[in-house]
């Protein structure tokens, strides 16, 4: 059942006519025949034809019987006249972004790559337009900004969704089977990974289950198996903090312009107590008079979903000033914007069915005690759990959580101020990868694979198949946007 949106705003910033042919794939090298056809369909935002197929699998993998997902598989079939026979299956985040639609807009990054090898996208189960579980959500920007937005919408989401779906069958074990179920289908003997964010523990469970049918892997901002969301979201997130605002003091413009803006922050958090702040603002796209009451971990949520990306870190000393000063309009101008961005590829059925049964069980008193003294706290886990408590819960195997191992070779990629997957899980991960090698992207935020000249190092890791020679020093050059001084841009 496809219900009316996918994800609420805050949930977002937590972690888009010829004949019909067989689609054994062009080129030798191929170990087997395809068996499922492909017919040319159009992709959003490609200048030339795709080639689209439907992969049926049983929901219950265990039984083989009963109710089937349809997974959509598109396929950017490679340029060259002499293509590789390993294609790139590209991997999406989340969890519960859909690969279709995440990637589209990267495409246009990964030329090169595709002149020589075929580019597969399939949305995950559970997403995109594989069964997605989509649900329906708070409706108004009010509503969507209210403390326990999470927990109100899996009250209703479980009641739509269990009607037609077994909760229990949509974790990434499962998925990445299906993954495999499709590289048979096409007839691709070898594949190479490409995950970014959640997709990196795809491709992860991927190697570990299926071995023998990866070639080299590309992982950018790891979110490994043992990493516990949302445990580690308050001390990740305060770390992208602590980094902007040193960043703000060390560039003379940034301080003439702001100050302390460390103690400017703390001071306007401080100034929320235990109740919501009143704020009047106009609705970003309607221009309507709005009255809202945004809570302290409301605000600190949407401030950690804005260090994402590079081009907002650009407006938060603006932001931070213009909040102190008592105006919002930024603020919520930016939360809008970003959570509508990615609001349609957002299964928010499919991103509890993951984080309740892989993450939220492993977390202890422990790993929230790294929370303890940062902006977020602990309120983000009490959601989680609050949330989860209502979520049909999968079993999986006891020995899930242990660190992939893994000869592939494997590019791990990670962007310095990421507030979620920072450095610290590519060092992590690398250190089970002995055929890996780990790339920090200086200055950048989540996901770093388009960023400066990192498509080339993708693009050059896959056609050696090893990390060990590959010439990385570009990465140096890449630089955030400058931070905005006032609304007219950068200092200079």
């Amino acid at each position: 059942m496809h219900c009316v949106t996918r994800a609420p705003i805050v949930l977002l910033f937590l972690l888009t006519a010829l004949a019909a042919f067989g689609c054994a794939p062009s080129g030798d090298g191929h170990a087997g025949r395809a068996t499922v056809t492909l017919e040319p369909c159009r992709f959003a935002g490609l200048g030339r034809m795709a080639e689209c197929a439907t992969v049926e699998v049983f929901e219950d993998r265990d039984l083989k019987q009963g109710r089937k997902v349809p997974l959509k598989v598109v396929v950017l079939r490679a340029r060259g006249s002499s293509p590789s026979p390993d294609p790139l299956f590209l991997l999406a985040g989340g969890p519960g972004q859909a690969a279709t639609e995440a990637f589209a807009p990267m495409l246009a990054s990964f030329g090169s790559i595709a002149n020589s090898r075929d580019i597969v996208m399939v949305d995950q189960r559970g997403t995109g337009s594989s069964g997605p579980l989509d649900c329906e959500v708070d409706k108004g920007l009010a509503e969507q900004l209210r403390d326990r937005g999470m927990t109100r919408t899996a009250t209703r989401c479980v009641k739509q969704l269990r009607k037609n779906f077994d909760l229990t069958k949509y974790v990434t074990p499962i998925a990445a089977d299906d993954l495999d179920d499709v590289r048979a289908a096409l007839g691709y003997q070898r594949i190479n990974l490409l995950g970014v964010s959640y997709g990196t523990r795809m491709a992860l469970v991927y190697a570990r289950r299926h071995p023998d049918h990866v070639r080299t892997m590309v992982i950018d901002g790891v979110a490994p198996t043992d990493m516990a969301i949302p445990a580690s979201f308050a001390a990740d997130g305060q770390r992208a903090f602590d980094g902007v605002l040193r960043a703000c003091h060390d560039e003379v413009a940034c301080r003439r312009a702001f100050g302390d803006l460390r103690s400017k922050l703390k001071e306007l958090l401080a100034g929320f107590g235990s109740a919501p702040v009143q704020m009047q603002v106009r609705h970003p796209r309607s221009g309507k008079p709005l009255d809202l009451s945004v809570s302290r971990e409301v605000i600190t949520q949407l401030l950690r979903g804005f260090l994402y990306a590079p081009e907002l870190v650009a407006l938060f000393p603006l932001t931070i000033q213009r909040m102190t000063e008592g105006s919002y309009q930024s603020f919520i101008a930016q939360a809008v914007t970003l959570g509508e961005a990615a609001q349609e590829q957002m299964s928010y059925g499919m991103f509890l069915s993951v984080v309740c049964a892989e993450d939220l069980p492993s977390v202890d008193d422990a790993m929230l005690r790294q929370s303890d003294g940062t902006m977020l706290g602990r309120a983000i886990v009490q959601e989680f759990r609050e949330a989860c408590a209502l979520w049909p819960r999968a079993k999986v195997d006891a020995g899930y959580g242990q660190p992939t191992k893994s000869n592939v070779p494997t590019l791990v990629l990670s962007g310095a101020l990421d507030p979620v997957t920072p450095p610290r899980w590519g060092k992590h991960v690398l250190a089970h990868l002995p055929n890996g090698r780990h790339l920090v992207v200086p200055e950048a935020g989540h996901g770093v694979s388009t960023r400066g000249c990192v498509p080339s190092l993708i693009s050059d890791f896959i056609d050696a198949a090893s990390a060990k020679e590959l010439k990385a020093d570009c990465i140096k050059d890449y630089h955030r946007p400058d931070f905005f001084i006032d609304y007219a841009g950068p200092a200079h």
